[in-house]
């Protein structure tokens, strides 16, 4: 133990000796840790960790190859009569929902605000697992009626 204060005294005596490479030091290891905190937290946020629902390692995205396969609407798009067809004929999967983002407007008379929304079958709550804290979510009943009186749940967000 006495060993180690020694040391320790004889760094600090060579670093006042040196302040500038000192700072430079210090500094250097800040900025290496802090960026490297910074991309762990990221990396941990987006890839390692899983989704805050039932069963995670079981969702899978189903997508298509090619130009046009069912929707123009963006990267693994389906329209949804295409979904219906797979809920339909499904064999393979324990369950299935379908979702598409969708920027939406919401205000009161005297304020109006974009907010970011999802529309979603009424498999979707149930299969993820997922419930209300007040009131309820879709469930399959909602799918019933086409043109049926719209629904809405509020999220806090994700």
């Amino acid at each position: 133990m006495t060993r180690l204060i020694q040391d320790l005294l004889f760094a600090i005596r060579s670093f006042r000796k040196a302040p500038v490479f000192t700072a430079v030091a210090v500094l250097s290891l800040a900025l290496g840790i802090g960026a490297n905190t910074a991309i762990f937290t990221l990396v941990d946020q987006l890839i390692l960790k899983l989704l805050p629902i039932q069963d995670p390692q079981r969702v899978v995205l189903l997508a298509g190859v090619g130009r046009h396969y069912g929707g123009n609407n963006g990267r693994n798009a389906l329209s949804y009569p295409m979904y219906r067809d797979f809920r339909e004929r499904n064999q393979v999967f324990s369950a299935m929902m379908c979702r598409y983002r969708l920027n939406t407007t919401m205000g009161l008379p005297s304020q109006t605000e974009v907010a970011g929304g999802e529309l979603v079958s009424g498999s979707y709550f149930p299969l993820l697992g997922v419930g209300a804290a007040a009131g309820r979510v879709f469930t399959d009943a909602d799918d019933v009626t086409a043109d049926g009186h719209p629904y809405a749940v509020l999220s806090h967000g994700y």
